[in-house]
């Protein structure tokens, strides 16, 4: 935690390598929140298909805004968020499957989203 303030004043951009970054998934459909695939960093063509490989990867702290409006292309999101749901459609975590294991709170954290009443 003491090098948070001295990573969050860099700039420019940091090669890494594919094990260094967070966990990634993709979605068989993007309309619907239980078709996500967890994909393998390691073997992107298992999970992304032929020909599909890292040329380079690269993080950049910025001074821009937080994107917004990931609802756009997950249109899904204000619903299961309204209803504080898995991507499996369920609200309680038991499962092994990254369906079970993801909620909306992993695509949005922004806090541009408002529960109603």
């Amino acid at each position: 935690m003491d090098d948070v303030p001295r990573v969050a004043r860099l700039r420019g951009p940091r090669k890494i390598s594919p094990n260094d970054l967070s966990d990634l998934v993709t979605f068989a459909d993007m309309r619907d929140p239980s078709s996500v695939i967890e994909v393998d960093r390691n073997d992107l063509q298992a999970s992304l298909g032929a020909n599909i490989t890292w040329n380079e990867v690269a993080i950049e702290g910025t001074d821009e805004p937080i994107t917004k409006g990931i609802e756009q292309e997950l249109p899904w999101i204000p619903t299961y968020f309204q209803k504080n749901l898995r991507l499996d459609g369920s609200n309680l975590t038991s499962e092994r499957e990254i369906a079970n294991r993801l909620s909306w709170w992993d695509f949005i954290q922004s806090g541009e989203l408002k529960r109603s009443n």
